[in-house]
């Protein structure tokens, strides 16, 4: 699945539903933008597994 936005709710979605894999666009620009992004992810992942 692309595009997918970096929440814990839309991943649980995706593993309702089957979904093994997702992926998102990190922004491109300076680092500090990416890693904002990357950061959002992070969370995301960490709220999804309980980590």
């Amino acid at each position: 699945m692309l595009s997918v936005p970096p929440q814990a709710k839309a991943l649980e979605q995706l593993a309702g539903a089957g979904v093994h894999r997702a992926s998102s666009w990190l922004p491109s620009g300076p680092r500090d933008e990416v890693e904002a992004g990357l950061d959002k992810w992070e969370r995301a992942i960490a709220e999804f597994t309980g980590r």
